[in-house]
């Protein structure tokens, strides 16, 4: 078993069930240097997108260009751009899609977990509430902004409940062998 694997996916997946109340207001400046396709192509590299989700986040970018500044890693996005960047990217990659996409990174960075584990990742990505979807979204789309410490325990969850975690931080704990001692 792979602990590094499951401390990155841990890392990950630890903002899927705090709330965000993003804003929607607008905002039209585009970070400098970011423009539509290369946000566009970041996001594609950030988040696994297709050709057809690539394109869509182009033209969603060239409509609304402030919504790449989620992508700018030197600057933060204000509340404007975040609420443009979620508009977004929830018409290009609805939850059920961002849902499947963590499923395949477990798939992918933790080979011994089985096609349930990753199924229950999936389910429980799509039942987070919008509010819950939408960190999930700004994290994988650029880490940098969010504050993984701050949402910790919600990953920690979100693993457990697919029964993903690993024993103790340091090692995996055998735990088929009876211990127990008869009467």
């Amino acid at each position: 078993m792979v602990v590094g694997a499951r401390r990155t996916i841990t890392s990950a997946l630890v903002v899927a069930a705090i709330a965000l109340a993003a804003a929607a207001c607008g905002s039209s400046a585009s970070p400098e240097g970011l423009e539509p396709q290369q946000a566009a192509d970041t996001l594609a590299r950030n988040l696994g997108l297709d050709a057809d989700q690539t394109s869509c986040m182009r033209g969603r970018f060239e409509q609304a260009p402030g919504a790449a500044a989620v992508l700018a890693t030197d600057e933060e996005a204000d509340e404007g751009a975040r609420g443009q960047f979620l508009v977004a990217i929830r018409a290009c990659l609805p939850p059920e899609q961002l849902g499947s996409t963590l499923a395949a990174t477990v798939r992918s960075e933790l080979p011994e977990a089985t096609e349930a584990q990753a199924t229950c990742v999936r389910d429980n990505v799509v039942a987070l509430a919008p509010a819950e979807q939408d960190r999930l979204y700004l994290y994988f789309a650029n880490p940098a902004t969010l504050d993984v410490a701050d949402v910790g325990q919600a990953g920690v969850d979100l693993l457990a409940s697919c029964d993903l975690m690993p024993a103790t931080d340091d090692e995996v704990v055998d735990t088929s062998v009876d211990t127990t001692v008869a009467p």
